[in-house]
């Protein structure tokens, strides 16, 4: 965006000058006017001749730097929230499900926990019938995160060992 503006340290650019080259003759060959940058941390390199003075390349390429480490930063926060999101949503494959009702065969299956139960209907319209289930895969899911715990407890002792 035009007009966000990047504030560069000047410590961490190095700025020289040298002779251009191309068309223009002996102005362009022999004065100082194409200006260089080297952005230290980034490790982006700008050359700047589009004027025939130094004072006035060097502005130009101040800007072009500044254009070029933003843009870096906004790929940098968009690929960061794009890797997030990504880690975060589903893929939709069916071992994403999380439950599964199936009538035809009059079961209830939760795909976390290998957890099962036949009658959807009774299932669907007894509390009891659910919270039985439920109460399977809460126990199972208690089990999964005490042994994991256990796991990182045996792992810590280990390390002071």
């Amino acid at each position: 965006p035009p007009d966000i503006a990047l504030q560069i340290n000047p410590e961490d650019v190095e700025i020289s000058f040298t002779t251009g080259t191309g068309p223009g003759g002996q102005f362009v060959n022999r004065r100082k006017s194409r200006c260089m940058l080297h952005h230290i941390p980034s490790g982006i390199r700008i050359i700047c001749q589009e004027e025939r003075d130094a004072a006035k390349n060097k502005p130009i390429a101040m800007g072009m730097l500044s254009d070029m480490l933003l843009k870096r930063m906004i790929s940098d926060k968009e690929g960061k929230i794009r890797d997030s999101r990504k880690s975060q949503a589903l893929q939709g494959d069916r071992a994403d499900k999380i439950r599964t009702y199936n009538f035809k065969s009059n079961r209830v299956v939760d795909h976390r926990y290998g957890e099962g139960v036949t009658g959807v209907v009774e299932y669907l319209r007894n509390p009891e019938v659910f919270e039985k289930f439920r109460g399977k895969v809460a126990a199972k899911w208690q089990l999964e995160k005490l042994s994991a715990m256990a796991e990182n407890i045996a792992s810590e002792s280990r390390k002071q060992t």
